[in-house]
């Protein structure tokens, strides 16, 4: 994430440094950011304000103005309550905050889901039985979008008549 020592990176040994010294005048996308370790917290958090990447290796930092989005399984306040996380390191990335439903509570999007997966899959013209739609419906999906492309690949390669996806080929 933040590249190999200044000093390598100074002296133009390597002068890719990590992902967001690569992003530099840009931006970066951190994923599940819950499942950092506080020490790279703290690190996105220095890198965040003083728009700088300080290695451990000695005092020399390297400028590094990066936008980040971050995403996260758990809402902001499970975030410091449950996991421990930088509140401060939270309240920088909150500038801009944008909710997103759970499919659980986006039912009807389901179907138009799962089609996309099997659509990206190079699947377009596979149909879905309306059995097996009501079961995709009534699933919980704690993994969202992930849990359901997941489905959908298995589904696809399990499918007992070509062409259609039914029920059986569901996984359990």
């Amino acid at each position: 994430l933040f590249g190999e020592s200044s000093e390598v990176i100074n002296l133009g040994l390597n002068t890719e440094g990590g992902k967001l010294l690569k992003a530099h005048n840009g931006t970066a996308y951190l994923m599940d950011i819950d499942n950092l370790p506080h020490s790279v917290q703290m690190r996105l958090f220095n890198l965040i304000k003083d728009k700088q990447i300080v290695y451990p290796d000695g005092p020399v930092a390297v400028r590094c103005d990066t936008r980040i989005i971050a995403s996260t399984e758990a809402s902001p306040e499970e975030l410091i309550e449950k996991k421990g996380f930088h509140p401060e390191l939270l309240a920088y990335l909150s500038a801009v905050r944008i909710d997103l439903p759970s499919i659980k509570d986006r039912i009807d999007d389901i179907p138009l889901l799962a089609m996309d997966c099997l659509a990206k899959s190079g699947a377009s013209k596979v149909q879905i039985t309306r059995s097996a739609l009501d079961v995709l419906k009534k699933y919980d999906w704690p993994g969202n979008t992930r849990e359901i492309k997941n489905v959908m690949s298995t589904a696809l390669h399990l499918q007992h008549s070509k062409g259609k996806i039914g029920v059986s080929d569901l996984p359990q």
